[in-house]
């Protein structure tokens, strides 16, 4: 399966003039390429000097629901982030929806910021972009930092549950700083997911994988993979 993320990063390679790797005679990407770009930007910070992406809007994390598009993404006010959702019929003209993922002054975790993105998706090149839902709940993953500014020391990163996308419940940590040995001394960021299956037994029957791909902080461009059942 050719996905989003491959999709990237071949891009990209081909664009630096990395030669294709042994054996691969075909640029994949080629079909795809146009020196088309839109001309403005497709959402910004908010006018409202009061919002919570009164200064900045980033990683957005575009999906569709039922034929309609969504996207996750993070705005930033000065103190931290926090998450918001838009919509829009064409990919092209974007409404504000709600902020879905604000900050906690009570949370141990979320005080200063939160980020929900990675929203478990269909992410095949030719797929609808379509969101999965597990037993009844879209599943994303959560990331927050300890101090005021952006991304000001060690990450944690969780798991979030909605039935709506407007509404979500957030889990524990699931990884916190990392150890040297495993990459990184600097903490998590950078969630992704992405949706794999493994077989249960020598069946048809299938369990859903959610499977986060994390970068490492702190001068290391390591990464790791982990595997969690949902």
């Amino acid at each position: 399966m050719f996905t989003r993320r491959g999709f990237l990063q071949h891009a990209a390679l081909t664009a630096a003039g990395v030669p294709l790797c042994h054996g691969a005679s075909e640029d994949r990407v080629a079909p795809y390429r146009t020196p088309y770009k839109y001309p403005k930007l497709i959402l910004g910070r908010s006018e409202d000097k009061a919002a919570f992406d009164a200064k900045s809007v980033d990683d957005p994390i575009v999906f569709s629901v039922n034929g309609s598009f969504h996207m996750l993404y993070i705005g930033f006010d000065g103190t931290g982030y926090q998450t918001g959702l838009a919509s829009s019929s064409d990919l092209v003209h974007w409404t504000r929806t709600a902020l879905v993922g604000p900050r906690d002054a009570a949370s141990r975790y979320n005080k200063y910021n939160l980020a929900i993105s990675s929203i478990l998706r269909d992410k095949n090149l030719n797929g609808t972009g379509e969101a999965i839902k597990v037993n009844g709940r879209y599943i994303a993953a959560w990331n927050a930092y300890p101090s005021p500014g952006y991304e000001e020391g060690a990450a944690v990163i969780g798991l979030a549950r909605s039935t709506d996308l407007l509404h979500w419940s957030l889990s524990d940590p699931i990884l916190d700083r990392m150890t040297e040995r495993r990459g990184s001394t600097g903490g998590c960021t950078a969630p992704t997911s992405s949706y794999t299956t493994e077989p249960t037994s020598f069946t048809t029957t299938r369990r859903p994988i959610s499977c986060l791909r994390l970068k490492g902080k702190a001068g290391t461009n390591r990464a790791v993979s982990l595997l969690v059942e949902i």
